[in-house]
């Protein structure tokens, strides 16, 4: 709750929050064994991190972390990807095409080539 302050206080959005619970650590951090591991996922302005970092290294109850930037975050993209599948289930449809496998009754996943040119 308190990162989650300190992102939406920085002008950001959590996007998602992947909370791994509590394990054992790899190695002892300041004598403790085990902590918790929880991933964010944010949509921060440029300038948010440094102030999201430095809050996180006064507390004390945060052992390590981490902050990285990604282009898209993971939940936006696997949305882009299964709508592009079904773009693409569509158009197949659409056609008419009948792709391999599907005549032979089976259940084998068929891959598709993406054959789209890249021009400059």
């Amino acid at each position: 709750e308190r990162i989650d302050g300190w992102i939406k206080a920085a002008g950001g959005e959590v996007a998602s929050l992947d909370n791994w619970g509590h394990r054992k650590l790899a190695y002892p951090i300041k004598k403790q064994q085990e902590g918790n591991y929880v991933f964010w996922y944010a949509a921060l302005p440029s300038a948010a991190p440094t102030e999201l970092e430095r809050q996180m290294r006064l507390d004390e109850d945060i052992l390590r972390f981490m902050v990285t930037r990604t282009e898209i975050p993971p939940q936006l993209e696997e949305e882009h990807v299964m709508a592009e599948e079904q773009e693409e289930i569509q158009s197949d449809n659409e056609s008419g095409a009948v792709r391999e496998g599907d005549s032979d009754g089976s259940d084998a996943p068929v891959e598709s080539v993406n054959s789209e040119s890249d021009s400059a």
